[in-house]
């Protein structure tokens, strides 16, 4: 399964399948998955560089 499909399926977009969707979510539970809270803050952050 491609990175991008685990990671649509763990933030529950529809575009993957119900199945998927519920396999990749059992199998992080089962592994005690958390989203990096440091990650996701560096992911939502925009540069404040100005235009050139």
């Amino acid at each position: 399964m491609a990175p991008s499909t685990i990671s649509r399926a763990l933030a529950n977009k529809k575009d993957i399948s119900l199945n998927t969707r519920k396999a990749v979510q059992a199998l992080a539970k089962k592994l005690h998955y958390r989203p990096n809270p440091i990650a996701i803050i560096l992911k939502q952050q925009h540069t404040k560089r100005a235009s050139a």
